[in-house]
């Protein structure tokens, strides 16, 4: 999931920031599983900007395009990865 997602990225991320963003991938791992298994969770931009230790505006300015992108990924992951596995079964 973090790999796919850095090779997206147009340019190179690096300290607390990579760090924070990685925290969010697996945050947003965590978030998808949960969706997918009919208990869904959300947060406000205010409590993810606390999780990983920046301001609201903060948040805002850097991280909430990021957040948006790794959800999208994460979901796109886990619905092919249960459309491959449906099809295996189905194959059977």
């Amino acid at each position: 999931m973090w790999q796919k997602f850095i090779e997206q990225q147009p340019g190179r991320i690096f300290g607390k920031v990579k760090q924070r963003l990685q925290e969010l991938t697996l945050l947003a791992v965590r978030l998808v599983e949960r969706e997918i298994g009919g208990c869904p969770k959300r947060y406000t931009y205010a409590e993810l900007a606390n999780m990983v230790g920046v301001t609201v505006d903060n948040w805002r300015k850097w991280y909430q395009g990021f957040w948006r992108e790794i959800l999208e990924l994460c979901t796109e992951i886990y619905s092919f990865s249960l459309q491959q596995l449906m099809k295996r079964k189905s194959d059977n």
